[in-house]
């Protein structure tokens, strides 16, 4: 449940308008305002987003669980168990040495989980389609808004290993198709091509970007693909001035799969 009159109070502290909010989160101010009234609840996903855009912990505006501190509970208890008493100190000097190391990988893999957990929560709030597909083609990402769309002509909310064909029409999906096989052959990004949006039946149109993701082997492993909507002059207007365009995250996600 979200702390209402907390997240009025910090976000007045930093100087942070219901309108400016909204925009962050893709949300209205009416709703941004209806959430600081109680008179709805956002999502847990919205939820965490807040604390991450405040840089809080999530317990500062809700009761939700914050699952990295568990694990720093059990790191130091870990350490408090550990008994090296009778043993000779060259031995228990060795297992201190061996215990703090294994407790610095933990909380570098706590560290991780939560820097993926939050960049997942940000990827799926983006008001952008966001797919990815290994170099047959295949889907093995979609964010909300994507899934949102295959949901209405395919039924399903996972699409690991489902290709466009089983998707959508070819008539409707060709030009994609295309793209990204001449992606997959140059091997250089292609960005700026105007296409109707998979899923829409040609009524809305998008800004289509592909990125390849090469491996070692100089192969190319994965696409990363985006579709921004623009059909509408305000929409268009929007992206030109966002903060953070959507070719940075785009470049932010290639740079994630490729660590």
């Amino acid at each position: 449940m979200l702390y209402c009159k907390a997240l009025r109070k910090i976000r007045k502290e930093r100087n942070v308008t219901e309108t400016e909010l909204a925009r962050w989160l893709n949300k209205t101010r009416e709703t941004v305002s209806a959430w600081e009234n109680g008179k709805y609840q956002p999502c847990a996903a919205n939820i965490r987003l807040i604390a991450q855009l405040f840089n809080i912990p999530v317990c500062d505006i809700s009761d939700l669980q914050e699952i990295r501190i568990k694990n720093n509970n059990t790191s130091k208890q870990n350490i408090s168990d550990l008994d090296v008493s009778g043993l000779e100190p060259e031995t228990a000097a060795k297992l201190k040495s061996l215990h703090e190391t294994c407790l610095e990988l933990m909380a570098t893999n706590t560290r991780l989980r939560s820097n993926l957990f939050k960049y997942d929560t940000l990827l799926q709030s983006l008001p952008f389609i966001i797919y990815v597909k290994d170099k047959k083609l295949k889907y093995t990402y979609g964010n909300e808004k994507f899934l949102a769309l295959l949901n209405r002509s395919y039924g399903s909310s996972s699409i690991s290993g489902v290709s466009s064909f089983d998707i959508f029409g070819m008539t409707e999906y060709s030009q994609v198709l295309e793209l990204e096989q001449k992606v997959l052959q140059t091997k250089h990004q292609l960005s700026g091509q105007q296409i109707y949006i998979p899923g829409t039946l040609k009524k809305r149109i998008g800004m289509l970007t592909i990125i390849p993701i090469i491996k070692d082997n100089k192969e190319v492993e994965e696409l990363i693909c985006s579709i921004e909507d623009i059909i509408d002059t305000h929409k268009e207007e929007k992206r030109q001035k966002a903060s953070v365009p959507m070719s940075s995250i785009v470049h932010f996600m290639t740079e994630l799969r490729q660590g």
